[in-house]
This record gives C-alpha cells, structure tokens and sequence, in this order.
C-alpha cells in the first residue's frame, strides 16, 4: 500500500500560500504552526496507517434513502471511507461529512493506539478552519473550493443528471448515475447496490473514491460550532478574505 509521510492538507497549504502571494509574517507564522501541529498528529497516527492495510467494501445492509436529493437540498450527513489522490499523493481517510447549504464539517477519523486524534474542517462564511484535536488551536484560511477541504466535495445543491452506466468501485461492477458538477466543473459519479447509493466517484483537482455509510437529512443545529477551549490563530491571507466579505456584502445589497 502507498503511504504518505503527511496528510494531503500540507499540500493545500502550499496551494493556498501561492494564490494568496504576499501574506503577513503572522499568517506565516500560523502556517508553520499548523504545519507543526499536523505533523505530529501524523506521527501519532501513523501506526494505524501501517498497521492495516486500507481497503474500500461495500455495506452488504442499508435501507435505500434518496441521498441524493437530500444533497441536491443542501441537506445532509453520512460517514466514508475514501481513497484521495492529489498528484503523486495518495491518501486512505475515514472520516464524516455534514452539510448545511454553504456550510460544511469534514471530519478525518485518527487514532492510534486508543487514542482520539481527528483532523477537522469547518467551512463557513468563506473560509475554513482547521484544527486538530490535540493542537487546541483553530487555523482559519480562504475557501478556495474542493482544495481547502481536504479534496472532499460538500457542495452538491447545482448537480444535474447527465447519464447512466456501470463501472467499477470497491471491486465490484455496480451501476451508476453520473451527474455534472456545475459547482466544481466536472462529473460526479453515483454507484448502486442494491437500490441504496454506496459509493461516490470524481475527480476535481484530488481524484475521490468514497464508500458512505450511515446517510442521513438530519444534522445537528450545533455542528458547525467551534470548539470550546482552542484558541482562534491568525487567517491565512487575511486581506483577501476581508476583500472576498466586502464583495459578497456588496453583491447580497445590490
């Protein structure tokens, strides 16, 4: 199995850190802080990552729910398993998904060892915010899209129906519903089994296989809220996140 020596989200720091050219000696800072905090949830997680080998399989049980109309509201939850490409990167992740319209939380389940380490993405207001749970730091940055979000896609409320076919996930042949992703510019893929959708395919700038498992409509009032106890860190490209604000302000009045 391919293993990676850090998580995918430094290569988004660096994405971030081009587009936003100049930034501020503390964004720097907050970046090296992050870049610090991660690499040691790497080194107490990657035990786990060699202790087994990763493999996708489809849930043999479920009730088929209509999921995707439930995404297509802006609506819903469900929890993955997901195979992330980015470049020569690869990246095996367990981990959540919750959306609420605009609003995201992405959670990578780690542990090693009985210990909880998670990597969480909250997306809101135009930015993310990152923070691992022994960091006790939050790390806001600009959202540029797929690429803060640690390659998962969250925003499905403009997909529309292209075609159908089969194809292969998870080692089976499975038929599909194939949708054009307006949002991200490019196909997402559906796959069925047994009339429920099991697994989730694209490839927008992080190529994505994901097995979901437990989809639901209903997420929590609360769970987009920050953690109590961390300490919020300095933007990542401030300036333009206040420019990006403006703008959207500007656009709401108009």
């Amino acid at each position: 199995m391919k293993k990676i020596s850090l998580p995918v989200i430094l290569i988004i720091l660096a994405l971030l850190l081009t587009a936003c050219g100049n930034v501020s000696a503390d964004s720097e800072q907050t970046t090296d802080s992050l870049k610090a905090e991660l690499e040691n949830s790497e080194n107490e997680t990657t035990g786990l990552t060699e202790a087994k080998e990763f493999s996708l399989t489809i849930p043999e049980n479920g009730e088929p729910v209509p999921i995707i109309d439930w995404m297509k509201n802006g609506a819903f939850s469900f929890d993955f398993d997901a195979i992330i490409t980015a470049g020569e990167n690869v990246d095996y992740k367990s981990g959540s998904l919750s959306v609420v319209d605009e609003n995201a939380k992405i959670v990578f389940f780690e542990e090693y060892e009985g210990k909880t380490n998670n990597l969480t993405y909250i997306k809101k207001d135009l930015a993310v915010y990152l923070y691992v749970d022994s960091g006790k730091s939050i790390h806001p940055m600009i959202c540029f899209d797929i690429i803060s979000t640690g390659g998962i896609a969250t925003d499905y409320r403009k997909i529309e129906f292209s075609s159908s076919g089969t194809g292969e996930i998870a080692g089976k042949t499975l038929p599909y519903d194939e949708y054009q992703y307006s949002e991200y510019g490019g196909p997402i893929k559906f796959f069925y089994y047994d009339g429920r959708v099991v697994g989730i395919e694209y490839d927008l700038s992080y190529k994505v296989v994901m097995i979901i498992t437990n989809p639901s409509n209903k997420v929590p009032a609360n769970a987009f809220d920050f953690p109590k106890g961390y300490s919020m860190q300095e933007m990542v490209g401030a300036d333009i996140y206040e420019g990006l604000m403006q703008q959207r302000e500007e656009e709401y009045y108009d």
